[in-house]
């Protein structure tokens, strides 16, 4: 499972996945305790939610679910599931 968010008020550009040299100066501060509190969760920001989504499916460890925050303010990304 992943996270994707904007990363809201973060130092950082483009797509990042949370990794042991993140902060909430990379990440945001709200990604940055989801990273902190759910270890086992992949955790990325990029303010392009098309290009995350893209990133993230091309990581080694796929996630099978993609959990968007506040994903419906961005009408590039149809909501709704995907069966494969």
């Amino acid at each position: 499972m992943a996270t994707l968010s904007r990363g809201y008020k973060r130092k950082s550009e483009g797509f990042i996945l949370a990794d042991a040299n993140a902060n909430a100066e990379t990440l945001g501060d709200e990604p940055f305790q989801y990273f902190k509190k759910f270890p086992t969760i992949q955790v990325a920001v990029d303010a392009d939610r098309r290009n995350g989504i893209e990133q993230l499916l091309k990581q080694k460890t796929k996630p099978e679910i993609i959990l968007l925050d506040d994903a419906f303010q961005h009408r590039k990304v149809k909501a709704g599931f995907i069966y494969s």
